[in-house]
């Protein structure tokens, strides 16, 4: 089998949207933070004072203002790095999270357990091995058809590695 590389990429049309709207939602927080005069009634369920609403406010304004910065440093990595997926006949090798500069090397031997699991709509890819837990999220490659190529290429080699070392 020869080596597959996929890109490990965030789309940047859904950055770009993200940023957007974060920042948003941190300047109008902010702005009603800052001109506040009144209480905040949450369904019912908490009643916050002046001081409480604005308190809540700025935090949710920080909040978005986090998010948004994470953001903008992700879409920042995806522009200035060439990172992606290597899968070979023996191993394979991911970026650790969006933001990590550090590549992580699972070798096939020491993978305990390979699963996909859907969390709140996004696919994940997870493979247990004894440093840890890689998980490779369906966001973070080019398409559909691309994250089901990558659980292919691994469930293949992974189980003619194992069938090799029996």
């Amino acid at each position: 089998m020869n080596e597959v590389r996929i890109p490990y990429k965030a789309n940047k049309l859904i950055l770009i949207f993200l940023i957007l709207v974060s920042c948003g939602f941190a300047v109008f927080l902010g702005y009603t933070a800052l001109n506040n005069n009144s209480g905040l009634i949450i369904m019912d369920l908490i009643t916050l004072g002046v001081e409480g609403s604005t308190r809540f406010f700025w935090a949710a304004s920080l909040f978005f203002g986090f998010l948004a910065m994470t953001s903008l440093l992700t879409f920042l990595k995806n522009i200035k790095a060439e990172r992606e997926i290597v899968i070979t006949d023996s191993s394979i090798t991911s970026p650790k999270s969006g933001l990590s500069n550090q590549d992580i090397t699972v070798n096939y031997a020491d993978i305990r357990n390979i699963s996909v699991q859907n969390i709140a709509g996004t696919k994940m890819l997870q493979i247990d091995h004894p440093a840890g837990k890689l998980s490779i999220p369906n966001s973070m490659v080019p398409s559909k058809r691309a994250f089901e190529e990558l659980i292919e290429a691994v469930e293949s080699r992974l189980g003619a590695h194992r069938s090799i070392e029996s």
